[in-house]
């Protein structure tokens, strides 16, 4: 995902005063923090899904890593 700026604001079309101005970027402000939110999750959850499910992954490669070395531990003879 990824989040794209538009160059016109729709809502600061016909403002003329102060509080018009101020209330259109307060919620474009509000907007902008909305979708930011909304992608990066997005994101974070692709992310951590193709770590998780793919052989080649980091989350992956690390689980058999452990693995292995649980594995190595049980081999080695106690003295």
């Amino acid at each position: 995902m990824s989040l794209k700026i538009l160059d016109e604001n729709p809502l600061m079309r016909g403002c003329h005063d102060d509080e018009c101005l101020a209330a259109a970027l307060v919620i474009s402000a509000g907007s902008v923090l909305v979708s930011g939110t909304i992608v990066l999750a997005g994101n974070t959850v692709h992310w951590l899904e193709y770590q998780g499910t793919c052989s080649d992954g980091y989350l992956n490669s690390a689980k058999q890593l452990f693995f292995e070395s649980l594995n190595k531990a049980r081999l080695i003879p106690a003295t």
